[in-house]
């Protein structure tokens, strides 16, 4: 491995064609066809995954060998006829387990082993008959290989599906195109297994029916909103007590704020040190009754109620920096 390494700058196309040769010698026994296939497997990895250079000629120099290779293989060695069948699945399975790896490492474009294992585990017809077959998928196939206009792409094809190498005449190309088509068309996959599946075309579930319709969840029954008496008694008791100049009106209005369960809870802004509680009841008493205003819009009495007394609560005030105090804005303007 070394040396194949080593010397592939200068070497790496004569070494190539001597291992692809070492496949093509006749009555060779399996472990040596084996081996020597292990071989170029092992040179096609390491030089892969190798920074020296010239090491990247491998793959391209045994893309263009392989395939007439191979084909002499299967036809001198794995087809060999007369062989003990637990040599002959021994020899298969040495074989499989190559081409596996090799579509694994990606070396090849995709098709390539799957033209290689076409041409080792069958034979190449002499002569193709599309009508003579009864499939009409694979009857189509072979026709259109065998059409005139099929003569120019037909050497690319074969090359890109490891059917042939770059001197390999047209009419040759053809013929492995459509042993191609077949033996993949007749034979399932390596590693494939037939099962019959009992589909249910349902794959999601139960199919909903026309009372499902309701996605959010439960249909709200109707009701109709009303503002809670106790909330607003208690909002009522700290406006009169503030309107009254009462000292307990702070105490009232911090306990209307603090008690009121729908109070939401935001910070307040950055450049507010503090914050009266006056400002804190009539947020709590605005949010609390708000969605009641709004689902009760026909009771004029409530608009009146709290409209003054939102009024007087939310009059400007300010923050005296030095004590944090809070100071009435007009004693300040005085």
């Amino acid at each position: 491995m070394v040396l194949c390494l080593d010397g592939a700058a200068q070497h790496s196309t004569v070494l190539a064609r001597a291992l692809v040769k070492s496949l093509e010698e006749p009555e060779l026994e399996s472990d040596t066809a084996l081996a020597r296939l292990f071989l170029v497997s092992d040179v096609l990895y390491n030089s892969s995954s190798s920074s020296t250079k010239g090491a990247a000629r491998y793959r391209s120099s045994f893309q263009e060998l392989l395939p007439d290779a191979l084909e002499r293989l299967g036809r001198q060695w794995l087809r060999r006829p007369g062989r003990q069948p637990i040599a002959q699945a021994r020899a298969e399975a040495g074989v499989r387990g190559v081409l596996d790896i090799w579509r694994e490492w990606s070396i090849f474009p995709h098709l390539f082993p799957r033209g290689l294992e076409a041409l080792l585990f069958a034979p190449v017809p002499e002569v193709v008959h599309p009508e003579a077959e009864a499939d009409k998928e694979l009857r189509w196939k072979l026709e259109q290989w065998t059409s005139p206009a099929a003569a120019t792409r037909s050497p690319l094809t074969a090359r890109l599906r490891g059917l042939s190498g770059p001197t390999l005449p047209a009419a040759t190309c053809i013929l492995r195109l459509c042993h191609y088509e077949r033996y993949w068309h007749r034979s399932a996959p390596v590693g494939a297994t037939n099962v019959d599946f009992d589909f249910d075309e349902d794959l999601d579930g139960q199919p909903l029916s026309d009372d499902d319709m309701d996605l959010d969840g439960e249909a709200l029954a109707d009701c109709e909103l009303r503002p809670s008496s106790e909330t607003f008694a208690a909002a009522v008791a700290a406006w009169q007590a503030q309107e009254s100049g009462d000292p307990a009106s702070h105490q009232v209005l911090a306990t209307t704020a603090t008690t009121t369960p729908t109070m939401p809870t935001t910070a307040p802004p950055p450049t507010t040190t503090t914050l009266t509680t006056s400002i804190l009841a009539a947020a709590a008493i605005e949010a609390t009754l708000e969605p009641h205003v709004m689902a009760a819009a026909d009771e004029p009495y409530l608009e009146a109620t709290l409209d003054p007394y939102l009024e007087a609560t939310l009059e400007p005030q300010v923050s005296d920096d030095s004590s944090g105090a809070l100071v009435d804005q007009e004693a300040l303007e005085g």
